[in-house]
């Protein structure tokens, strides 16, 4: 057991507001997915890779999981 006696997910919004926590760090780091995220809608490209992206976006900034934790 690790000690979570519970964990919520709020699948529509109601204990906050954010759609989607990626988006939520691209707004925060000023990053743009739109051609990532077209792709994948698209079928072009598997989540994996989607996340994969993503991650190598912020990155190439110089963003580390410190500055994704900074954003929430």
């Amino acid at each position: 057991m690790t000690g979570y006696k519970l964990v919520a997910f709020d699948m529509d919004g109601v204990l906050v507001e954010m759609k989607s926590s990626w988006r939520y760090i691209h707004e925060c780091f000023g990053t743009d997915n739109s051609e990532t995220r077209r792709a994948y809608l698209n079928d072009e490209i598997s989540s994996q890779e989607y996340m994969d992206k993503d991650i190598a976006m912020w990155k190439s900034i110089g963003k580390t999981v410190h500055d994704i934790r900074g954003c929430f």
